[in-house]
């Protein structure tokens, strides 16, 4: 799995406070900002993804929800342009699923994709 800066700082500044290294640089680490994206309809499937997020300590930011079949491209989902939009923004660090298909393209190599079992 590749990590983000965010994520690799988060984990350095977990290992110093667990190590006790008291030389260990102060660092400001925030908690990973996600947006929930589900396509399954109902509201099992946002607190699936919910659940999800908050086991993980990550800070939930937007709850979004397409009902629409998996096939549908993304271009097409009323809610995606506005999920590309906060990604470009920099507003999310990643998207908790329900979608395999819903990740973000390539130049936007900050952002991860985590599909909610």
């Amino acid at each position: 799995m590749t990590r983000t800066g965010q994520q690799q700082a988060r984990r350095r500044a977990i290992a110093d406070a667990a190590t006790g290294a008291p030389d260990a640089p102060s660092r400001a680490v925030s908690r990973v900002r996600v947006a929930l994206y589900a396509i399954t309809p109902g509201p099992q499937a946002i607190n699936r993804l919910r659940d999800y997020a908050r086991a993980r300590d990550w800070l939930i930011i937007v709850v979004l929800q397409d009902a629409v079949p998996a096939e549908t491209p993304l271009r097409e989902r009323p809610m995606w342009p506005w999920l590309g939009q906060m990604i470009t923004a920099r507003l999310i660090d990643g998207i908790v699923t329900d979608d395999p298909s819903a990740t973000p393209d390539d130049s936007h190599s900050h952002v991860f994709s985590a599909l909610a079992p």
